[in-house]
């Protein structure tokens, strides 16, 4: 009753869902094996995990009977529980495998391998500025453009298209880049162990900057060429900002303090040297047939790489299907959404609005773009393509 009221009363659709949540950890504390009542207690969290002020806080999944539910209903909605007990990936699925055993576990009592993938997803036509993602089965080698050095793919990754024809995709390439020799500036506490003092009435500082590795954490780089003097103490501060190097500029691991005296303020804090290696893009070149998918936005790319290396949470080939945007008869709705890139009407609130419940069990559908899904007990019973 809670939760169906709040489909109807929407200024208290949030409240009642966590009316309903009470009343379904009430009753599946009484009788754990109720596969129904699991089902309706994972879709209560879902309905509510879009919404800050009404998600069901980690302390209270918890506290569910969960490993006496999976000994029972091993299926899509435990596994939904799961993941919502698990949270937001701390930056990736494969971090997020790495401190959830037990979400490996549940993933590992799904039959995937039983599941026949299906091809539905439109992909947007490849041209300059596509977010293209590379997903070898065997190292791929990107060959040389006006003289850069080839390169490999040995793992998912994804590329801005630069120009595209003749079934080879040009693009600039920000991995493996030319390197030459620069020099910076940074502020002192970045070099660690640096000490100074500052004296007299123009408060000039006077200390010995420590040679060393560079904390990035502590301060960015800035280019000396663009940085303008304000006396004999300080940098004219409009002119630090537009002095900042980009860190995608930087040659990773190539910042390093080189030691010597202290220089003009940063307002509050000295100055170091650093040394450290610019980074030139390299244009390349791969072959656009068998080697990815084009993605169509680059937030999209970033997923598809992150579910494509989520080998030790998904399995290989379960990772390598979602990436490609496969769905299957039998997918729980958790693994349906790495799939997709875009969720619009199809998580939180949007399935709240649809969820019905057929001869106890929960079902709703969701249409993204031309292709109607069909989810009872929060796993894919149907896939309708052209609605």
């Amino acid at each position: 009753m809670y939760f169906t009221r709040g489909q109807y009363f929407r200024e208290r659709w949030g409240k009642n869902l966590g009316w309903a949540w009470d009343a379904y950890t009430s009753s599946v504390n009484v009788d754990s094996t109720s596969c129904l009542t699991w089902g309706r207690l994972a879709a209560t969290a879902l309905s509510a995990s879009e919404s800050p002020e009404f998600a069901i806080p980690r302390d209270k999944l918890e506290g569910l009977p969960l490993e006496a539910g999976w000994e029972k209903c091993k299926g899509a909605t435990l596994l939904e529980l799961e993941f919502r007990r698990a949270g937001d990936p701390p930056g990736s699925l494969k971090e997020l495998a790495a401190a959830n055993p037990l979400l490996v576990q549940g993933l590992l009592r799904q039959d995937l391998d039983a599941l026949t993938w299906q091809e539905v997803m439109p992909r947007p036509e490849l041209g300059s500025g596509s977010a293209f993602v590379v997903l070898p089965k065997a190292t791929i080698t990107a060959g040389s453009v006006d003289g850069s050095k080839p390169r490999p793919f040995s793992y998912p990754e994804w590329i801005t298209v630069g120009s595209a024809s003749a079934g080879r995709i040009v693009f600039l390439d920000r991995r493996f880049p030319e390197q030459v020799p620069a020099i910076g500036v940074t502020r002192a506490p970045a070099c660690r162990g640096t000490k100074w003092e500052l004296q007299g009435a123009n408060k000039i500082p006077v200390g010995t900057c420590r040679a060393g590795p560079h904390d990035a954490r502590a301060s960015e780089v800035y280019d000396p060429n663009l940085l303008r003097p304000a006396g004999t103490s300080y940098f004219h501060q409009p002119s630090i900002t537009p002095a900042t190097v980009n860190w995608e500029d930087v040659a990773e691991g190539t910042v390093n303090c080189t030691g010597g005296p202290v220089g003009r303020m940063f307002v509050d804090t000295p100055s170091c040297g650093v040394a450290y290696n610019r980074a030139i893009p390299q244009r390349r070149s791969i072959s656009s047939d068998g080697t990815g998918l084009v993605a169509t936005s680059a937030a999209h790319a970033a997923k598809m790489v992150d579910v494509a290396n989520a080998e030790d949470l998904l399995g290989a080939a379960t990772a390598d299907h979602l990436a490609r945007g496969r769905v299957a008869v039998g997918l729980p709705y958790s693994l349906f959404t790495m799939s997709q890139p875009d969720l619009t009407g199809c998580r939180g609130r949007g399935i709240y609005q649809k969820v019905r419940f057929v001869e106890g069990a929960v079902e709703f559908e969701c249409t993204l773009g031309a292709v109607k899904y069909e989810f009872r007990e929060l796993t894919v019973v149907d896939v309708k393509i052209g609605g």
